[in-house]
């Protein structure tokens, strides 16, 4: 029997007798590594900028405001984030949680440029949160504007007496049940109510005031009657900007922070999220529920 032992090929030896070989995966180790580079870096080679334009998208109604302000939290966090787009499809919603947003938004503008994008409608909170953009920009038929508080119940007290339904309560205050869904408002009560309207409409005013330096106080105050306008409108009474689409909007922003307008925008993808489409099933199931769970007060386009 003949024992036929073999020497192992010493790999260098291979690359030097295959200087193709060896050549190909030079090249491929030094692109790896320059991919790396421009990865990490904030400008890479030959000029390509890494920077990006986030998103955030507000839509249906404004019910719970933690998702959207997560959402600002982590665009404002992110470094290669340069400036935010708030795109906006909301008729409003609730007043704390268009405040909560307008807060964040306002916090966001402080380190980064934000531009306000409205959709069909950006109205009554939708134009609240709008105020803490650095510029508003509108379709010519955007329905915004609204600027106003409203606070509704339904008054059940004569179907409660054809249905033979009596209702009992005890109450630690002469208010606390103010107001009743079974009974009839009295003045005093209805002089309350409108007290919590009045101050809550002076802080949708003052919002204005702070977005749009430009406007005059009293200008302002003869605006916020509640009534909606066009795009067009609002832009000829002062309350937006300019008008254009979404990728005017991307442009314009895109043109301020100096980058190209074909640059990659940054969407955050939320899995639940309150504002999935407008009036969505998730968004109007929870509104359609309010009636029955107590009342707020609404930012809201009516």
């Amino acid at each position: 029997m003949i024992l036929e032992f073999k020497k192992k090929q010493n790999p260098v030896s291979i690359l030097k007798r295959h200087p193709i070989l060896l050549g190909s995966l030079v090249f491929v180790g030094l692109s790896l590594v320059l991919v790396v580079l421009i990865r990490l870096t904030d400008r890479g080679a030959f000029g390509w900028d890494s920077r990006q334009i986030g998103v955030i998208e507000v839509s249906g109604v404004m019910l719970d405001p933690l998702p959207v302000v997560e959402q600002i939290q982590t665009m404002k966090q992110l470094e290669h984030v340069s400036g935010v787009i708030l795109r906006i499809e909301s008729p409003g919603g609730s007043v704390a949680a268009a405040q909560e947003i307008h807060e964040a938004l306002k916090e966001l503008r402080s380190s980064k440029p934000v531009y306000a994008s409205m959709g069909s409608v950006a109205a009554s909170g939708g134009y609240y949160i709008a105020c803490a953009a650095d510029r508003i920009i509108a379709n010519a038929g955007t329905l915004t504007g609204s600027i106003g508080v409203l606070l509704e119940w339904a008054n059940l007290e004569e179907l409660g007496k054809n249905a033979g339904v009596k209702m009992y309560r005890i109450k630690s205050g002469k208010y606390k049940n103010v107001p009743s869904m079974f009974e009839e408002i009295q003045e005093n009560e209805r002089n309350l109510l409108s007290s919590v309207v009045d101050d809550t409409h002076e802080q949708f005013v003052q919002a204005v005031m702070d977005g749009r330096p430009g406007l005059e106080e009293s200008r302002v105050r003869e605006l916020a009657d509640g009534r909606v306008f066009s795009g067009r409108q609002a832009l000829e009474a002062g309350l937006i900007d300019e008008l254009g689409g979404y990728a005017s909007v991307v442009v314009s922003l895109s043109r301020e922070l100096g980058l190209h307008p074909e640059e990659e925008v940054l969407k955050l993808d939320l899995e639940d999220s309150s504002f999935s489409g407008l009036l969505g099933l998730a968004s109007l199931e929870r509104w359609m529920k309010q009636p029955f769970s107590g009342f707020r007060l609404n930012y809201l386009l009516h």
